[in-house]
């Protein structure tokens, strides 16, 4: 991922969390943008295993829970015909 000043997702997007995204982000699980930042400092950098510059996203669960995710583990989520047939 390249360093970017625009950001992929913006609020209220629903994204997917990519299968191949590492413990503890649950991959699979689709959730709603609440918050985004591009990271600045080198603490956070770190924590995240990401560079300067990269995004930094607070998603939100239908359960209510969020956690903070690096922009590289997500997808747009792209709703497919079985979604409304699933729900039946």
């Amino acid at each position: 991922m390249t360093n970017r000043e625009t950001n992929l997702f913006t609020w209220n997007d629903l994204i997917v969390i990519k299968y191949n995204a590492p413990s503890p982000y649950p991959s699979g699980k689709i959730a709603v943008v609440c918050g985004m930042e591009q990271v600045k400092s080198e603490k956070l950098s770190k924590e995240f295993n990401i560079r300067i510059g990269d995004w930094l996203y607070t998603i939100e669960f239908g359960d209510g829970s969020s956690i903070e995710i690096p922009e590289s583990y997500l997808e747009k989520y792209i709703k497919s015909e079985n979604d409304d047939e699933n729900k039946n």
